[in-house]
């Protein structure tokens, strides 16, 4: 019994040390890349904490040495104490300065421009009601800065609301011409319930669909709200448009092989609907479980039941678009990525029966995903650095 015991001991403590360990010797990857985040109103990072959980897992370092924190290694808006704040953007740099950083730079993620609302920073509420803009959207630097990565043929993953308000139409327009992409003015989130008592839905989306549709909000069972730029706000309740409320992404053939991803993955959280050019290939796509009534809202309002939910390129430059906030998941701190082999324990992690679990997603598509990119991404440059 005690040798059991002494086994079980080992067994608990040994692994984790032995796990850190191996991440510890594990060879740094050193590899210069520039996040921007203009929407980070805590330390925590939430945009963007899980792109640097797997740049610190997969051992991908500043040039200089150490992991990418989550607090100070991006650009963007940087919350401080007592409501003040620091901006640190590249509309503060000048021309020069971001041809320059562009020349650093191995590689560039947008991972949210949608900016920070006088609401949410002072007052300190969630997003229910809308306020004025404090910071945020796509402005000219960025573009130069993007640019700049495209002709030098870098990395450049841009994700949920890189075309959305508040960056203004021509930056927008000039953006997709960049990209081959265009968005088609409609967001949408899925809810596990409609009811107006959610706390997670907007009061503004309320207001809309009542002066809108001239009847009061009905809707009680889980579904999916799409707002258009124009401020036509759409409601697609489960039963009653929909067969099931959760949207699908679906990944086929030689993507679902790259990436090591699942056929179809759930995705329960705030998405775009962006269409793609001849110069890209959809990657992976999503689809809305509608019923015949829900098909006929959505023929109604032209919008698509199948879209793209990742838009691809890998000739002349590299560049992900991401139709959906992607890296926003509720991740634990990147202190836990130091333990190699934790992936493995990923199903102890999240609750598969959750229709809201977005840890889901980040464990079984965003995780591997990203780390097949980057990984390729890597080889790609080692080629041309040995084969210029």
């Amino acid at each position: 019994m005690r040798r059991l015991l002494y086994l079980l001991l080992i067994f608990l403590f040994g692994i984790p040390v032995i796990s850190w360990v191996v991440w510890q010797l594990w060879p740094a990857r050193p590899l210069n890349i520039l996040i921007l985040d203009k929407t980070s109103t805590t330390a925590e990072g939430n945009e963007h904490r899980s792109f640097n959980w797997v740049l610190t897992y997969n051992k991908y370092t500043k040039p200089g040495g150490g992991t990418y924190s989550v607090c100070k290694d991006y650009y963007g808006f940087f919350p401080l104490q007592d409501e003040k704040y620091l901006l640190k953007g590249l509309e503060q740099c000048t021309a020069l300065q971001v041809d320059s950083l562009a020349d650093r730079s191995d590689m560039a993620y947008f991972n949210d421009t949608y900016g920070v609302y006088r609401g949410d920073w002072y007052q300190r509420t969630r997003s229910l009601d809308r306020s004025p803009l404090l910071y945020g959207g796509l402005q000219k630097n960025d573009l130069r800065f993007l640019e700049a990565m495209k002709s030098q043929g870098k990395l450049v993953i841009t994700e949920f609301n890189f075309l959305a308000s508040p960056t203004s139409d021509s930056l927008r327009r000039a953006a997709e011409r960049m990209f081959d992409i265009r968005w088609t003015g409609w967001a949408g989130r899925c809810y596990s319930s409609l009811d107006s008592m959610n706390s997670d839905i907007p009061r503004w989306a309320l207001r809309l669909y009542e002066r809108q549709h001239h009847e009061r909000w009905w809707f009680r069972n889980p579904g999916i709200i799409l707002i258009h730029s124009s401020d036509t706000i759409v409601v697609l309740e489960e039963a009653t448009h929909l067969e099931g409320a959760v949207p699908t992404i679906m990944t086929q053939g030689d993507p679902r092989d790259v990436f090591h991803v699942p056929d179809e993955m759930p995705y329960p959280y705030w998405f775009d609907i962006t269409l793609s050019g001849p110069s890209n290939t959809v990657a992976a796509e999503y689809s809305l479980h509608t019923n015949m009534m829900g098909d006929s809202v959505l023929n109604r309002y032209r919008i698509p039941r199948v879209f793209p939910a990742v838009i691809e390129r890998r000739q002349r430059y590299t560049f992900y678009y991401f139709a959906g906030d992607f890296a926003d998941n509720p991740i634990f701190s990147t202190s836990w990525a130091h333990f190699k082999g934790l992936p493995w324990l990923r199903a102890s992690f999240y609750d598969k029966e959750d229709p809201d679990e977005r840890l889901c997603f980040f464990w079984e598509y965003y995780f591997p995903m990203m780390t097949a990119i980057l990984e390729r991404y890597e080889h790609d440059m080692q080629t041309r650095a040995r084969y210029p």
